[in-house]
């Protein structure tokens, strides 16, 4: 299920990227740039706010970023959002040198991003652990990443949020069962 304010992104534009992503329509997402050809920048880490969230300088300045791609669970899923963010901070403690690879800008102000650490992609990491779900109803720009599988194995492994049966409630689904239009995913 993909709720419509989830799915509205704004371009981004960077100063020699260009735009990397048109307004999205729930059903149709639209891209003007592959996922591959993305701008890359580099970034330091200044704290972990989720397990789908960063805090980053840029050329000294702060930014947002969201993983592109996953949900971390609901701060009301616990242990599994507490857990989910644990390990991120965990891979990413502060003052880590991270490369965003940019997708799009969301519409609470953040950059969404493919993150990686020394090569190794962070989002990755976090669904073979079972600490988040895959989400390209958010982005839709998802299908170069092998998201799909990884979870696959997490939930035959029955890792994090997979370890109760079908795994626990969807955190998109919760939002909307809560009726929180305007939470952040």
């Amino acid at each position: 299920m993909v709720l419509g304010c989830l799915t509205a992104l704004l371009p981004l534009s960077l100063a020699g990227s260009g735009a990397l992503a048109e307004s999205v329509i729930p059903t149709q997402p639209a891209v003007t740039t592959a996922p591959g050809n993305a701008a890359q920048t580099n970034a330091t880490v200044i704290n972990v706010t989720t397990g789908q969230e960063l805090l980053v300088t840029v050329k000294g300045q702060e930014r947002r970023v969201r993983l592109a791609c996953i949900q971390a669970p609901r701060p009301q899923q616990q242990p599994f959002a507490r857990q989910s963010r644990q390990q991120l901070l965990n891979s990413l403690p502060a003052g880590t040198a991270v490369t965003l690879e940019l997708r799009a800008r969301d519409v609470f102000a953040r950059e969404v991003a493919v993150v990686r650490h020394q090569g190794q992609d962070v989002a990755a990491r976090q669904v073979q652990r079972g600490a988040v779900f895959v989400f390209d109803g958010y982005l839709g720009l998802c299908d170069d990443l092998p998201y799909a599988s990884l979870e696959a194995e997490a939930r035959r492994r029955k890792l994090g949020v997979w370890s109760t049966p079908g795994g626990i409630e969807r955190p998109w689904d919760l939002i909307q069962r809560l009726g929180d239009t305007t939470a952040e995913p």
